[in-house]
């Protein structure tokens, strides 16, 4: 995967700031070998910029399941489908989406992923270098961490404690890859699991912790 080293200089365009100073620079042309590699290098690319992705469309090869076309979207890409604001929820959620347009489209032939598409300009901020430890699709808790943390509250260590070790052993909210919220998140995947899984004691440990 080549990479190019060059700095660019910030601009401006409609007031949002769509060009900063990136590690290396998307080209088209660009290859990559997986469909994990191709997402790694965007979201490493929009880490630098300021803004999270998701994936988007796949196209397939005419009656196959082989993959000719993947999309990655800024995660502000399109609206949300309108919901009646009448229904009783728990919370509404701010609609963060506003129909930007940014993207990266891969081809592929025979498991090479090239990028052939590329739109770069955004129609939002970028966020700023102090909060983009924050941004969604860079988030992530490595299975190391994971493994301390499950110890941790397997023998009755609340969350918020394990997070507090875990964030100062990291070195600090830049440093340690995901929020308290996904330490929570992940805490309860792993306990409804293994309700699911229907251990007994499995239960029972459960609402002992709690």
């Amino acid at each position: 995967m080549e990479m190019d080293q060059t700095p660019r200089s910030n601009q401006e365009r409609d007031g949002f700031l769509t060009t900063q100073k990136a590690c290396f620079e998307l080209k088209i042309g660009m290859k990559v070998n997986s469909d994990q590699e191709a997402y790694d290098m965007y979201n490493a690319y929009a880490f630098d910029m300021g803004f999270s992705i998701r994936r988007d469309d796949l196209s397939y090869k005419r009656d196959t399941k082989e993959v000719i076309r993947c999309t990655y979207v800024c995660s502000k890409e399109g609206f949300r489908e309108f919901s009646d604001h009448s229904e009783e929820k728990k919370c509404n959620r701010l609609d963060s989406r506003c129909g930007c347009s940014a993207r990266v489209i891969f081809k592929v032939e025979n498991g090479v992923y090239e990028i052939s598409q590329l739109v770069a300009e955004h129609n939002h901020p970028l966020i700023e270098s102090d909060q983009r430890h924050l941004l969604r699709s860079t988030r992530k808790i490595h299975d190391t961490s994971k493994g301390v943390i499950k110890s941790m509250v397997d023998v009755g260590i609340r969350v918020s404690k394990t997070y507090a070790y875990m964030l100062n052993k990291s070195g600090g909210y830049k440093s340690i890859g995901y929020t308290e919220t996904d330490c929570h998140n992940f805490v309860q995947v792993e306990r409804s699991k293994r309700i699911e899984a229907g251990d007994g004691q499995s239960v029972m440990n459960h609402f002992k912790h709690i």
